[in-house]
């Protein structure tokens, strides 16, 4: 049984389930219900009201009303379930993308949790650290897991497992072109899906040289990631875009032309979102960042219109040379100046 959250969706109460146990319903799930207590049966028939179709002579559950009737509505749902994941082998619950889940997705899920232990089921949730409304409720529920020892961080693949899932792949009859791994590994850095895609593209075009072009999907997962950052947010990440995939607190500040607690805010934003990360300090305590993924940065850099991109491009340069010669080392980044001139439209 599955079910998923969706961007702009949040205000769907009970999108996952109803998504989930619909589609169990139509996969010969009636027959699974039939040892289910009427009554329970009546309480999931408010969220799903093919149930008194297939059970026609369901009691009428008393109002919503009344007291604990929040319970026995969760209670019925959670009969429900338990009995589509009755059997041999257990079933399965997944629910993808919970960011994106309403609140009462989350408190039917931190029900059910609760009620699991004993039941031959398995629940399996994920969901992205994103700033959205229940991602406070989600870190919570994520700790909670954390102490039962069932929560899992997951992190990128490496080279070696890289190789190892082109070697499997391979393997399996998929026609890839030779020695790709390490191509595959700069180009993805170890993003899954971003290994799957490129992969993807790669057996498909049959070409391993010359320039990759981003796929489609890869293109559109970081623009929906993109989508929510707000313009004051934009500005500075757009700078940040144009310093290049690494960059620092002061060069940023003085070319995105905004004041300092903007820009802490901003940062604080983006790294909630995931989009940067906060580096080790740098030479003289300098407070560095580097973009999550450089085709994040290239997609940023791409949105950014030509005429801005100039602009930001010679404001860099020129916060470089002012850093540059406060620092009394005026040639240092003597060439990082020169290139940034030059893609704001002045030769020197």
């Amino acid at each position: 049984l599955s079910g998923a959250g969706y961007q702009g969706e949040s205000e769907c109460a009970y999108g996952p389930w109803t998504e989930g146990l619909r589609a169990a319903l139509k996969d010969e799930g009636a027959v699974r219900l039939v040892g289910v207590a009427p009554h329970w049966l009546a309480e999931a028939a408010r969220l799903l009201p093919e149930l008194s179709g297939l059970f026609p002579r369901l009691p009428q559950p008393p109002s919503l009303d009344g007291p604990g009737a929040q319970n026995r509505f969760f209670e019925g749902l959670v009969q429900v379930l338990l009995a589509l994941c009755a059997g041999q082998p257990p079933g399965v619950m997944f629910f993808d993308d919970l960011q994106w889940a309403d609140s009462a997705t989350l408190d039917l899920l931190v029900y059910l949790a609760r009620r699991l232990p004993g039941h031959p089921a398995f629940m399996l949730l994920a969901w992205r650290r994103e700033p959205t409304p229940i991602q406070q409720n989600l870190e919570e529920l994520g700790r909670q897991a954390q102490r039962a020892g069932a929560y899992f961080s997951l992190a990128r693949l490496t080279r070696a497992q890289v190789s190892d899932l082109v070697r499997q792949l391979a393997a399996n009859g998929l026609q890839l072109p030779q020695d790709l791994d390490e191509r595959l590994y700069q180009e993805s850095e170890g993003l899954p899906l971003f290994v799957i895609e490129y992969l993807t593209a790669l057996a498909e075009s049959q070409q391993a040289g010359g320039d990759w072009p981003m796929p489609p999907s890869v293109r559109q997962a970081l623009q929906a990631r993109l989508a929510s950052v707000s313009e004051a947010n934009w500005q500075v990440l757009s700078t940040a875009a144009v310093i290049g995939r690494s960059f620092d607190f002061d060069i940023l500040r003085e070319a995105s032309a905004g004041s300092e607690a903007e820009v802490v805010v901003a940062l604080e934003s983006l790294l909630g979102r995931g989009l940067i990360s906060e580096g080790p300090a740098g030479k003289g305590g300098q407070l560095l960042y580097d973009f999550s993924h450089n085709k994040l940065r290239d997609v940023v850099y791409e949105e950014i219109s030509l005429a801005r991109r100039r602009l930001l491009h010679r404001r860099v340069a020129e916060a470089l040379a002012n850093q540059a010669r406060s620092q009394g080392s005026p040639g240092e980044h003597a060439s990082q100046i020169a290139h940034h001139y030059r893609l704001g439209g002045q030769e020197l």
